[in-house]
């Protein structure tokens, strides 16, 4: 049996508390300054203070009862959000800014209480401003930001699956500061260079559950109420095991939590995440099992990649 320790973690890495939120509540992502739109200027806040919605779910049902041999679909799902503010400007002098990047989403698929993969899709944001110098109350915005992301799946024949999938982070390619508000729960912000990401457990059909981990804490000391654990390493037969990460918060009658698990195999070199639901003991610590950490090091050989943990 291993024993973790949560009373001593360090600061080095956090996730946000584990929390009771509707999970039809939308959690925002907003984006800080610094972003560079041209080599000659460096917008302000209020210039991209559009929110981006990276909750999302959806469910897909296939339908393979009446069938005789495999079926294979592919799932895909896409959106698209534009808004647009218009005023009316008097003569004057114009410029427009436009500033465009992609990123990578991350989605986990979910059957039952089985983890199918994750799967990666793609994310434009695109957004432009246009400014009449002569009057600073008259302008226009526009704002549009689309994502889209498919994988294809087998189904057995006499076997109807219904597939949920999760967007749980999202990778951009310039770096941002972001700052992260959840239903529910207590603003986290001062936080650079941030790789998040959000995981969704559903639990009795009421509790949704939302982790982050940031790279890098520009301010630890704002986050009063969290714990941001250190890493702690296991060594194992078929390579080395990271506890990486835990957030608890009181949920009814237990204190739950959730511990992202980096590991490495030795042998092959492939990497892999793996965030497990625990519940903490009175005393601070986490039990595994032995069947526990065993099938962590399964894990070692299931998955080839790094998952958003890197």
């Amino acid at each position: 049996m291993s024993i973790l320790n949560l009373q001593d973690l360090s600061q080095k890495y956090m996730t946000a508390a584990l929390n009771k939120i509707n999970p039809k509540k939308v959690g925002t992502f907003h984006f800080e300054e610094p972003i560079v739109l041209s080599e000659s200027s460096t917008p302000t806040r209020s210039e991209i203070d559009a929110p981006l919605n990276v909750m999302f779910h959806a469910s897909q049902d296939l339908d393979n009862r009446r069938g005789t041999s495999d079926l294979k679909q592919t799932v895909s799902f896409s959106q698209t959000q534009i808004n647009t503010v218009e005023t009316k400007t008097t003569d004057g002098v114009k410029t427009t800014k436009e500033h465009t990047f992609s990123g990578t989403l991350e989605l986990k698929i979910k059957y039952a209480m089985f983890d199918l993969g994750g799967v990666s899709g793609t994310y434009q944001y695109k957004k432009s401003t246009e400014n009449d110098i002569s009057s600073e109350k008259s302008k226009s915005k526009s704002d549009s930001q689309t994502w889209s992301i498919s994988s294809e799946y087998t189904v057995k024949p006499g076997v109807k699956e219904t597939l949920d999938f999760y967007i749980v982070g999202i990778k951009t390619e310039v770096p941002l500061n972001i700052f992260a508000e959840f239903q529910g729960t207590k603003t986290i912000d001062n936080v650079s260079n941030v790789m998040a990401y959000q995981e969704f457990i559903s639990q009795d059909d009421e509790h949704i559950r939302a982790c982050m981990k940031a790279s890098k804490l520009a301010n630890p000391d704002h986050l009063s109420g969290y714990t941001a654990p250190k890493e702690l390493k296991a060594n194992t037969s078929k390579g080395s095991v990271e506890f990486r990460g835990t957030a608890i918060a009181k949920i009814n009658t237990g204190v739950k939590c959730l511990v992202v698990v980096n590991g490495k195999n030795s042998i092959t070199g492939k990497t892999y995440s793996y965030i497990h639901p625990k519940t903490m003991l009175a005393d601070g610590t986490i039990e595994y099992l032995e069947s526990e950490i065993d099938l962590l090091e399964s894990e070692i050989d299931l998955l080839t990649t790094s998952s958003i943990l890197v």
